[in-house]
């Protein structure tokens, strides 16, 4: 599968996380691949987390599954940023709040 390479930072020198997207034309899907080579602490600040689902994956005891999760969380972020603010401005948060109850 071919498709292209971003980087989440505002340069290649500095960049945070890997990610691959495709689009496939003929059925409009988006297919997303995120790299995880970031530390549990950087997953939690790119991604948008509610509350209630970070809670959830404090209880998970494997860091390689919470940070699976995580990463899960901020390729979505990455990918619909637009749709994931509008969800968390409709739990009452902003995506930049990653979450946390005001």
């Amino acid at each position: 599968m071919s498709g292209e390479v971003f980087c989440v930072s505002d340069s290649i020198e500095d960049c945070m996380a890997l990610y691959l997207k495709k689009e496939l034309e003929e059925t409009r899907t988006i297919v997303g691949v995120w790299q995880i080579t970031e530390t549990e602490e950087e997953l939690r600040a790119l991604a948008s987390v509610p509350a209630d689902e970070m809670e959830e994956i404090s209880f998970i005891a494997n860091e390689s599954l919470r940070k699976q999760r995580l990463a899960v969380r901020a390729l979505l972020c990455e990918l619909f940023g637009e749709v994931m603010e509008r969800i968390a401005r409709g739990r009452g948060q902003t995506a930049a709040e990653g979450g946390q109850s005001a």
